[in-house]
């Protein structure tokens, strides 16, 4: 075996961990609050996905094609990535990108004197590191879009769009004809070979490939060079999991093997049971038949590609009822207890346009805060949870709750033991009993300026919700709620 198929996991200390989340945290949220990084790039950014990204791709191809242009899609491997990365890159990049000094100067201490050893039974090496991320580190995915930020800023042409989800890099060019597309993208290929030759970068040009998307049958050859080395031309190309033309059919294929293979220890008088092969079902074939709803969604508005899903849902509604082979698909879901696969596909598709819905709906859910938004990580609120025997001057009990889709919050103020004020909240219908408990604590915490004893600052809130106690004190949550609380 190659050795480049090797990926061996670096054993950091908790001590260099610790380091490296602070030190990147605070790098993220100067690149992010500032929008200093392209947005083309998806990857290891939060509020971002892989669905994001191959939506991205979609529509730059669907305005093309209405305007009936054809399109270049090309797909680059990188060879290595994050052991590739090049720390003099990493460095210019981030100067580029106004690094506070304190963080730059960290930054320079944190690449150099850098070594590592290689443990292999009695034997033992010791190499000093000048390039790369160990894998496990917590610095590394952040490093490899900082560097890539300036591949994602070359200027390339007006007809080519360039979207990135860490290494995966997906090229388009678009032109009035072949020959002119085709231009265009070894035109911009040459600046990707010329970036790459400065940052010390490869690719991998046998892995990399090219398919042309037109609306009109062709069998046209395309010739687009990387690296002096013609790429290779496919029919269909898969980009972040997601096949582009043919993606259904792969799936239906992929998921009718799973189930004959989980069929054979599926049987009727022995075998997983139903509650098994319900768990199964719904933790690996629905996000299997599923993934990237949203791009897709459109497709099975066809009845021959809606089939090709409920013929594989139908396989195992049928292990999972233990039912007879000759039932209908419809009669199959009913007595599996799921829904068809056609109301789940649409229905993800439906919560993801609303979660990035840019107009705001008076039934808008909690949307998260966008990331410019953020505080700073220094500035987090620490979380304390009070105990029996401590009392306080001022004390706050609230209460949220959702009864027959009527949503309301209540909060009563005590000072000295006695009820000083209490306060009622209606909320739209959409609402959850977790958003009126985090309302509850907002509107209570607003009332603290006029009743809070300026003698005692300390104040208590008792709540029932462990949920929004959890969700306070995870820094990965920002909804917009919990920001505000």
């Amino acid at each position: 075996m190659e050795t480049t198929k090797y990926r061996p996991i670096s054993l950091l200390n908790v001590g260099r961990k610790v380091l490296e989340n602070l030190l990147i945290y605070r790098i993220n949220h100067h690149v992010l609050s500032n929008r200093l990084l392209n947005e083309n790039q998806y990857g290891f950014l939060p509020q971002k996905s892989t669905v994001d990204a191959a939506m991205a791709a979609k529509g730059f191809v669907r305005k093309n094609l209405q305007q009936k242009k054809p399109v270049f899609m090309i797909s680059l491997d990188v060879t290595g990535t994050f052991e590739a990365a090049w720390w003099p890159s990493i460095l210019s990049n981030l100067h580029d990108l106004r690094c506070p000094k304190n963080l730059y100067i960290l930054m320079q201490n944190y690449f150099s004197d850098k070594v590592s050893i290689f443990h292999a039974n009695t034997y033992k090496v010791k190499r000093k590191v000048t390039v790369g991320c160990p894998q496990g580190s917590c610095c590394g995915p952040g490093f490899w879009n900082i560097m890539c930020n300036s591949l994602l800023n070359l200027e390339f042409s007006s007809h080519t769009k360039v979207i990135a989800f860490a290494n995966d890099l997906a090229i388009m060019m678009q032109g009035k004809m072949l020959s002119e597309a085709e231009g265009y993208a070894n035109s911009d290929l040459a600046n990707i070979e010329k970036w790459a030759k400065e940052n010390q970068m490869q690719f991998n040009e046998s892995k990399s490939k090219d398919m042309l998307i037109t609306r009109k049958r062709s069998n046209d050859n395309i010739n687009i060079y990387f690296n002096n080395r013609r790429l290779e031309q496919v029919k269909e190309m898969k980009y972040l999991g997601i096949y582009f033309d043919k993606h259904i059919g792969n799936t239906a294929e992929k998921s009718t093997k799973l189930v004959h293979m989980l069929g054979k220890s599926a049987k009727l008088q022995w075998g997983l049971g139903h509650k098994s092969l319900k768990t199964v079902y719904e933790g690996v074939l629905i996000p299997l038949l599923s993934y990237g709803a949203p791009i897709w969604e459109e497709a099975i508005t066809k009845q021959r590609n809606l089939h090709k899903l409920q013929r594989v849902q139908r396989l195992i509604t049928i292990k999972i009822a233990k039912a007879y082979r000759t039932i209908s698909f419809e009669a199959s879901c009913l007595m599996a207890g799921v829904p068809p696969i056609g109301t789940v596909i649409e229905g993800k598709a439906h919560l993801y346009k609303r979660k990035h819905s840019t107009g705001r709906s008076d039934d808008e859910c909690d949307m998260p805060l966008p990331v410019t938004e953020w505080i700073h990580p220094a500035r987090r609120v620490t979380i304390m949870e009070t105990t029996d025997s401590t009392s306080y001057a001022t004390e706050i009990y609230i209460d949220g709750s959702k009864i027959g889709g009527k949503v309301g919050a209540g909060v009563a103020i005590y000072t000295d033991k006695m009820l000083v004020r209490q306060c009622k909240y209606r909320l739209q219908g959409c609402c959850s009993n977790n958003q009126a408990e985090q309302i509850a604590i907002l509107k209570s915490l607003e009332q603290l300026p006029t009743l809070a004893d300026q003698n005692n600052r300390k104040v208590t809130i008792y709540t029932n919700s462990k949920v929004t106690l959890a969700s306070m004190k995870n820094n990965s949550i920002h909804s917009f709620l919990i920001e505000e609380i």
